[in-house]
């Protein structure tokens, strides 16, 4: 029960309203057993004894009473559904700022459909099983108390006798709660699994019919669907065989009391109002027994989704704030990097990478894939942390700043672009959602993007689709670039974010950098040398190292690998330019 604990914070701010609500649970319960009180009155004196006045008023007592019962059981269920959405808002809230915090090697490991199941469904079956599962099991226990008193009341050897089949009952769910767990588990992480395969597919689709991959993706899916079928039928197959056990277990109060009830009736040892108002009480002994099953399914789904989300919520994400972090009044935008290396799973990515990169100056990163260039840039917003040597922007270590401080400070196009289903103006200004128009302008410009933006149907307003669907790489390229260059920062990174372009589209928009007003450090990741050949330090990486640095002469003129990329992309021009130098 300790995940019950653990979720109780989320809840605890309402926990007037939710103690009223099991307060009024009670008033409920009280309600509950008036009706068969006069029921019993109803027989034995009104028909039984002939008072024939007692009639209408035991009738309109009933009805009132069963109204009231209505309004009171309505009251308590709005307000607890009310306050408990309210509490997984908040839940929901802190899931989302915790996914904000964990760092990329999270992410590259875990399932997308793990992480929405967390963020969705298991929020959702923590708040049931406060907004309703637990106020149930309260009423039914209060209820099989409360009616026992009653019973006892009325006649304590029939009461007795209902009591024979409990102690069976008793063991049935012991066993059924052990088995059911393990269930649950699996179903979790399969549905996981499922809701991962169906969203790759509907991110992926271009992929699947550009590759005519249809039947293999829905062979894929199947698969995983049939799992979790089998174990959704595991699953009712081990609840109908508990089913039938508690469902003639339960009833067994009930046929004693008709037994004995009618035999004592017979006999004369028990009235006839008393033996209906038995039957009626007796109900809420059978009941709970009835609903063990569904109790303890809701309640171990529960435990087995709040695990999932307080293991989420209490793992320490790896890049970790600092407690007393460096205070700045402005990052200038001077990068180093000290002897840099980095880890990942037990493989060296990068291995002692050093170099400067001043405010003013750009630097271009060149490498086959897999050679660590992403890797390398991503360290200075801190996406990741080395393993050894240190990252320092203006001389400061990159981990003494506070996250946010530092990652204002720079400005990343990403090599995947990303866009929201939004309006072109609003994923541009997405740095500052009170940008001027004048600003989203200039920034679309320099990213070479106003021309076509202008020419869509709707212009700067025309909503993209998901992930920028509907536009080309290029277009999706510039959009991207221009929200980067809104954000007016010291430091700029184009993680191979040209890709997509033509090279005249892609100088002129190197161009429009170099005309920048705001002075800020350029670091670019590229595959092709007229994106770096005028940079003031060029990098070529290799196996997580630096095989060659230098400018572009100073490279060509070391006939390296440097050289060798050039004349594999310019080819005969490339020998004549040789030639000339």
């Amino acid at each position: 029960m300790t995940i019950f604990r653990k979720a109780w914070r989320f809840f605890r701010p309402y926990r007037k309203v939710i103690l009223f609500c099991y307060t009024l649970s009670v008033v409920l319960i009280g309600l509950n057993m008036v009706n068969p009180y006069l029921t019993k009155i109803l027989f034995d004196r009104v028909y039984d004894q002939k008072q024939g006045d007692l009639l209408l008023p035991l009738l309109f007592g009933m009805i009132g009473v069963t109204l009231l019962r209505h309004g009171v059981n309505f009251t308590k269920n709005y307000l607890l559904e009310k306050n408990t959405v309210d509490a997984v808002i908040q839940m929901r809230a802190e899931l989302l700022q915790k996914f904000f915090k964990m760092s990329f090697e999270t992410f590259n490991k875990a399932r997308t459909g793990n992480l929405l199941t967390v963020l969705t469904a298991d929020a959702e079956n923590v708040k049931n099983v406060f907004a309703s599962t637990f106020p149930a099991i309260f009423e039914s226990v209060f209820s099989f108390v409360v009616a026992s008193v009653v019973l006892f009341s009325l006649n304590p050897m029939m009461t007795l006798f209902a009591y024979l089949s409990l102690p069976v009952v008793f063991y049935t769910v012991r066993s059924y709660a052990k088995n059911v767990r393990p269930i649950y588990v699996d179903i979790r992480e399969q549905s996981s699994r499922l809701s991962t395969v169906a969203q790759e597919n509907i991110n992926g689709v271009r992929i699947v019919r550009a590759f005519a991959r249809e039947e293999f993706e829905k062979e894929k899916f199947d698969k995983e669907n049939k799992e979790f079928t089998f174990l959704h039928f595991k699953l009712v197959r081990l609840w109908a065989q508990n089913y039938w056990k508690t469902i003639v277990l339960g009833e067994c109060p009930y046929l004693i009391t008709l037994l004995l009830g009618g035999i004592f009736v017979i006999q004369d040892k028990l009235s006839l109002g008393s033996f209906v108002a038995f039957s009626s009480y007796v109900v809420y002994l059978t009941n709970p027994i009835k609903l063990v099953s569904t109790y303890i399914t809701t309640i171990q789904n529960t435990l087995v989704s709040g695990e999932k989300i307080f293991s989420f919520l209490e793992r320490e994400p790896a890049i970790q704030n600092p407690e007393h972090p460096v205070e700045v009044e402005q990052i200038k935008g001077d990068i180093a990097f000290e002897h840099v290396s980095w880890v990942y799973d037990g493989h060296k990515i990068l291995d002692d990478i050093s170099f400067t990169l001043p405010l003013g100056k750009k630097l271009g990163i060149l490498g086959a894939t897999g050679s660590g260039k992403s890797t390398l840039v991503n360290m200075i917003p801190r996406f990741y942390d080395c393993s050894d040597g240190r990252v320092t922007v203006d001389g400061i270590d990159v981990r003494e700043y506070d996250l946010q401080t530092l990652r204002r400070a720079v400005s990343y196009v990403h090599q995947d672009v990303f866009l929201f289903s939004n309006s072109v103006d609003s994923n541009i200004a997405y740095h500052d959602d009170t940008m001027s128009e004048e600003s989203v302008l200039t920034a679309a410009k320099q990213a070479d993007a106003h021309g076509f933006i202008s020419r869509m149907d709707d212009g700067y307003d025309t909503i993209v689709g998901e992930r920028g669907i509907g536009l080309s790489g290029g277009q999706k390229q510039r959009i991207s670039m221009a929200r980067s260059f809104a954000k007016h920062a010291p430091i700029l990174i184009l993680d191979d974010s040209t890709s997509a372009l033509d090279n005249e589209t892609e100088q002129q928009i190197l161009q429009n950098i170099r005309n920048m007003k705001e002075p800020h450090s350029l670091v670019i990741v590229a595959s092709r040398v007229s994106s770096v050949q005028d940079a003031d330090l060029i990098l070529l990486l290799d196996e997580g190292r630096i095989a060659e640095r230098g400018t572009h002469g100073e490279l060509m003129a070391l006939d390296g690998r440097y050289a060798h990329i050039y004349r594999e992309q310019y080819g005969d021009s490339a020998t004549e330019i040789l030639g000339g130098e």
